[in-house]
């Protein structure tokens, strides 16, 4: 990854910055970070790329950026339209939002300008763990309408509040990832078994304070670590919800009692899974781990399951639009929608997993960058 007096070299005083395609990591150059009130490089320290939380803060901070706000905007009325020119009729946006009227605010403003569609999908709004406070004295739960909806021919709210989104560990295009096993020494990364965003302990205080508070969960998890984590926390903290992306299980995930996938279905936690993320992470694990030909991945049970599946295992297929998206890492056109073609065939209990899945859209979110949809930056993988 360049390093922030690298980027310099070939940008000059020009303010810049790079996203990875995961949205784990970011690069900036010295004009960018001083613009924004942060040091740049300098003899003594050349600067490192931005990862996880203090990255994501940053990315928050994008509407600073003169233009990004109206540009985001436009975006969001183009990939209503695209959605429902696709078919598709609900969504989870799990993006960054600074109010629970954002939403509210853009469909009326839309209808303003005379640009609202005549259809809309539903659209069921995450909220993340700092903003939670807020939004739990503002009175909502996981399937509250929110304040100013839309309503669709049925009568039914097209806004509704989503899940509590957390992010627990990183991701494997940026190294960050939690693993059990640690990343190959000349990959030099700082930390050698992935980040960890929030640890269990922690992890499973909020979980069980969202759940008395009515909330439902979205815990992103990409390392074998990580799920292991996150599947301790559903059992020891009474929630429900989702595990985004449940595709890199730890080696003993079927182990009784306490395997991480044991736990989870015993929780009746549903699986997120995403066809285009599978596609992507394989080249990526093989990059980390050469010569593997993706066997680490199938130890792991990434994509590649042996047996029978656990009874009463939940899955849910899935788009996570636009890191993956149309044209994703694997060059294979579409890739971002594949969850919506492949959610059905995913969902083992029945449901229309691509679409909504026992009532609930699959996607794992509409999260967007400059003309995209979401607030400001792309929200990251999961």
């Amino acid at each position: 990854m360049p390093t922030v007096a690298e980027l310099d070299e070939v940008t000059g005083e020009i303010p810049t910055l790079l996203i990875s395609g995961d949205v784990h990591s970011g690069w900036l150059n010295s004009a960018a970070l001083r613009a924004l009130g942060l040091p740049g490089a300098s003899a003594q320290d050349p600067g490192a790329p931005m990862k996880e939380d203090p990255w994501f803060a940053l990315l928050d901070r994008l509407d600073e950026v003169p233009g990004t706000r109206e540009l985001r905007e436009s975006g969001y009325r183009q990939v209503l339209a695209d959605m429902l020119a696709r078919g598709i009729t609900g969504v989870v946006d799990m993006s960054w939002s600074e109010d629970p009227d954002d939403w509210p605010r853009r469909l009326r403003a839309m209808a303003d300008q005379g640009v609202l569609p005549e259809v809309l999908p539903r659209i069921r709004i995450g909220v993340y763990r700092d903003k939670l406070e807020r939004w739990i004295a503002e009175g909502l739960r996981t399937g509250t309408a929110l304040a100013g909806s839309p309503h669709l021919p049925d009568g039914s709210p097209v806004l509704v509040q989503g899940p509590l989104k957390v992010i627990a560990d990183g991701s494997m295009g940026s190294g960050s990832a939690h693993m059990c096993e640690p990343y190959p020494t000349e990959l030099g990364l700082e930390h050698a078994h992935g980040v960890v965003n929030i640890d269990r302990a922690e992890l499973t205080d909020l979980m069980a304070h969202a759940a008395r508070q009515g909330y439902e969960m979205a815990i992103h998890a990409i390392g074998d670590a990580a799920v292991d984590d996150v599947a301790a926390a559903f059992a020891h903290s009474g929630a429900t919800g989702r595990l985004e992306h449940a595709q890199l299980l730890p080696a003993d995930a079927l182990d009784e009692p306490d395997g991480a996938l044991r736990r989870l279905v015993d929780c009746g936690v549903e699986l997120s899974i995403q066809p285009a993320h599978l596609i992507d992470d394989w080249a990526a694990v093989s990059r980390v781990w050469p010569g593997s030909g993706g066997t680490h991945l199938r130890l792991r049970g990434h994509g590649v399951r042996r047996g029978p599946a656990p009874a009463g295992l939940g899955c849910a297929g899935g788009a996570p639009g636009p890191m993956a998206g149309h044209v994703g890492g694997s060059g294979a056109p579409d890739a971002g929608w594949l969850g919506v073609v492949a959610g059905p065939a995913a969902d083992s209990r029945g449901g229309a997993g691509g679409q909504c899945q026992r009532g609930r859209p699959g996607g794992s979110g509409l999260s967007g960058r400059p003309g995209a949809p979401g607030r400001g930056p792309p929200a990251p993988r999961g």
